[in-house]
């Protein structure tokens, strides 16, 4: 009798404690959706290109940059009109912008020389210069 009732309250204890938290699902580590690395809060003086070419590592994407560090950007939403026409312009074009935004983590990742450095962004504030 004795080995039929601690079974039964150890029965009662496993089950009892599987359930006594709801999980919360695991944060990304990288992507647009991975905490931010940094935050550029100062309006940064760049150029906005889009990436149409399927030989780039995020084809049909905005980058944005010049010289050594590119963003590619997360939130297209918040372009103006006469960013999102870059999209049928001749690859290369580029538009002179002013940005603010939350800098993010690439998941793929390329080997690239130590002075470029790639990351996404996730844009608070863009102004067409």
């Amino acid at each position: 009798m004795e080995t039929k009732t601690f079974l039964a309250l150890l029965l009662l204890v496993i089950v009892g404690c599987g359930c006594s938290k709801k999980e919360t699902p695991p944060q990304e580590d990288c992507g647009c959706n991975s905490p931010t690395v940094w935050t550029i809060k100062e309006s940064l003086e760049e150029e906005i290109s889009y990436a149409n070419n399927q030989n780039t590592y995020y084809p049909n994407t905005f980058w944005i940059g010049k010289g050594f560090h590119f963003f590619i950007v997360c939130n297209e939403d918040i372009f103006p009109q006469k960013i999102r026409d870059l999209k049928y312009k001749e690859e290369g074009t580029t538009i002179k912008v002013k940005i603010q935004g939350e800098v993010k983590t690439l998941c793929k990742k390329w080997i690239h020389p130590a002075i470029y450095s790639y990351n996404h962004i996730t844009l608070t504030k863009i102004e067409v210069l």
